[in-house]
């Protein structure tokens, strides 16, 4: 803090200094603090992580599952990759447009978004 009130204290070379006649100097200490912090603390993160998953491919496993765990997970991984086929149930209308629509629009050629 004392450099910061130095410097914020502070006026060309050779000048004596005057109570706060650099206020701008606040505002650069400011976020110098904030940026500098953040940078470190992502830093220091971002190295954690990067080694936390070094070992993990080092170990090759899921260290965190039993095997009963890692059974479970992959059956439901096997089962959550496969869709059920369902028919679309063709409507039953009276009128011969709506029919003919229906019959265009369920084409086994058209794609049904998912």
């Amino acid at each position: 803090m004392d450099i910061m009130y130095a410097a914020v204290d502070s006026r060309e070379v050779d000048e004596q200094p005057s109570y706060e006649i650099n206020l701008y100097m606040y505002l650069y200490f400011v976020i110098f603090i904030i940026f500098g912090s953040f940078f470190t603390l992502n830093l220091f993160i971002g190295v954690i992580i990067d080694n936390f998953n070094q070992q993990k491919k080092k170990i090759r496993k899921d260290i965190f599952m039993t095997e009963e765990q890692k059974k479970y997970y992959n059956a439901m991984k096997k089962l959550g990759s496969k869709k059920p086929v369902k028919p679309i149930p063709r409507p039953s209308v009276c009128n011969h447009t709506h029919r003919h629509h229906s019959r265009c629009l369920l084409h086994s050629r058209i794609q049904t978004a998912e």
